[in-house]
């Protein structure tokens, strides 16, 4: 399971590698296509690889859905085209819908909320292909809507052989962690960052430096 890091790759990417990896392995799974458009439901750092990841497989657009302001702003910085807000668009399915008209192909669920998974069958087109990345807790779900629309939902858990593709994205500069660190900590403030996760609009990714 050792991968030699390679020239030009920092410690503080590799250390993103993983999740990186765990999205890498969602885009492939999903079989986004060149022009498609895309849909990401939670931009923490899961979220934002599979927005990059996305991109970087052909889609034309890629939107995102994110109640925290922080992880909106990291959205905007790696290039969606829309960030919408949950908690403040009245009809959150129908702002998606409305960039596309007959909504997008393919809707990445990076977050546990449980109303994420039925909104994003919501917003795909009709045959459209949403994939399950994200988990922790119970989904609210129609089925029958996803029947009538034909949609596909799939689930991605980890990955195979994307840890080493993840690794020469980096080398080859494809894919960035710009503004995806949310802070850097010593290792006597694990708890304490531990604690500030558990609010919504907190951190996206904290990195422990023991030295």
């Amino acid at each position: 399971m050792l991968h030699c890091l390679p020239p030009g790759v920092t410690d503080q990417e590799a250390a993103y590698i993983e999740p990186c990896a765990v999205s890498l392995g969602a885009v492939r799974l999903s079989e986004i296509k060149i022009g498609d458009t895309a849909v990401v439901f939670g931009a923490g750092a899961i979220g934002l690889f599979a927005l990059q990841l996305a991109r970087s497989a052909g889609a034309r657009a890629v939107h995102v859905a994110e109640p925290s302001e922080k992880r909106r702003h990291a959205a905007a910085v790696l290039g969606a085209d829309c960030v919408i807000d949950p908690a403040q668009a009245a009809n959150v399915v129908g702002e998606l819908l409305v960039l596309r008209g007959i909504g997008a192909d393919v809707a990445y669920v990076c977050t546990a909320a449980p109303s994420a998974l039925q909104q994003a069958v919501n917003s795909v087109r009709t045959r459209g292909i949403v994939m399950e990345v994200g988990g922790g807790n119970l989904a609210t779900v129609v089925p029958e809507l996803w029947m009538w629309k034909e949609v596909q939902v799939r689930g991605s858990y980890s990955y195979l052989d994307e840890f080493g593709h993840a690794i020469e994205l980096f080398r080859q500069r494809k894919i960035t962690v710009e503004g995806m660190i949310s802070n850097v900590i010593p290792l006597e403030k694990v708890p304490q960052a531990f604690q500030d996760l558990t609010t919504a609009d907190s951190e996206i990714k904290v990195l422990v430096q023991p030295a």
